[in-house]
Order: structure tokens, then sequence, then C-alpha cells
């Protein structure tokens, strides 16, 4: 078994964690969220001030992108 490797990301690594994060909610979380609610977790993606307070990191194995996590200071 591979040791995932993690980082903290940024430039296209992190557009990459973000449309990960947004498949990823799609598929699990969106069928349980009204057309409003998936429509905001959308907008908070693409919102520079709120992704500006976030820190975000990925994990890797193989240098393939496997999963994400981002937290507020």
């Amino acid at each position: 078994m591979q040791n995932a490797v993690i980082r903290k990301l940024d430039g296209k690594d992190r557009e990459e964690a973000l449309s990960l994060a947004w498949s990823v909610f799609l598929a699990y979380e969106a069928p349980d969220y009204g057309r409003d609610g998936v429509e905001e977790f959308r907008r908070s993606l693409r919102d520079d001030a709120y992704l500006a307070a976030l820190q975000v990191y990925g994990a890797f194995l193989a240098d393939e992108m496997a999963g994400m996590i981002a937290t507020r200071n």
C-alpha cells in the first residue's frame, strides 16, 4: 500500500482541488440540497474573498490528487 503525500496547494493544483470538491459535492451532497443550496456552494468555489481565507491541502498518490481538505484560519 502506497503512502499519500499531503501538501499545501496553490495555483493549478488548488484549482484541481476545487474542481474535486465540486465533483464530490455533486455526487454525495447536492441530492440533499435544494437548488439554492447547490448554487450557493458553487458560488463559494468561485468567490475570491471566500477562497482567500482558506488553506487548501491535497493528498496525492503517485502524483495524482486523491483527496483534498480546506480549512479557515
